[in-house]
């Protein structure tokens, strides 16, 4: 239970077990964008590592994650998120592409 006053103390360690999380998050996970956000971050990680089979992991997270997010804009008629993320994806892609053709070792 939450404090019901800022001068009482409220146990810490209920509010950070499994089925409380899952409440809160109950609802708040997106089918499409929760993944996008996901694939985006890792594909960010990916791309600063020195290695090229790391950089087309990543240009392949970016490259799902911005579809997802097209799809998320197609759905929500948001057409300024279907304009980025397609200029996204398609730069991804591009990338990928790039890399593939330079012959580096994978």
């Amino acid at each position: 239970m939450p404090p019901k006053n800022i001068n009482e103390k409220a146990p810490v360690l209920p509010y950070l077990s499994l089925p409380n999380i899952k409440h809160h998050l109950k609802g708040k996970l997106h089918l499409t964008k929760t993944p996008a956000v996901l694939l985006g971050m890792a594909g960010a990680t990916l791309i600063a590592l020195p290695a090229a089979t790391a950089h087309l992991a990543g240009f392949s997270c970016w490259i799902i994650g911005n579809g997802l997010w097209v799809v998320t804009g197609i759905s929500e008629k948001d057409y300024h998120l279907i304009a980025q993320f397609s200029f996204f994806f398609l730069t991804a892609l591009m990338g990928a592409v790039m890399l593939l053709a330079s012959g580096v070792m994978l």
